[in-house]
């Protein structure tokens, strides 16, 4: 049986300053807990956010931020 050794998590986002912090919170607490030894990376995509949510994700370290403009969450 072979080891999953990443693990990539893509959160799409829209002017979601209140919870985004919590969220990425959440995705690397949750690996702790399953004590997965695999890398996790976290990608959050900013889709035309108007508040602080790009800058809020990457005050958490190690997270990629990438921005587009409003496209929508199918899109992100």
């Amino acid at each position: 049986m072979s080891r999953i050794r990443a693990i990539a998590v893509v959160i799409p986002a829209r002017d979601e300053s209140r919870y985004i912090g919590r969220c990425i919170a959440s995705v690397r607490n949750s690996a702790q807990i399953l004590g997965t030894r695999a890398d996790v990376s976290i990608t959050v995509v900013a889709d035309g956010c108007s508040d602080g949510t790009a800058g809020i994700a990457r005050a958490h370290g190690g997270t990629e931020v990438v921005e587009i403009s409003p496209l929508g969450v199918g899109s992100a």
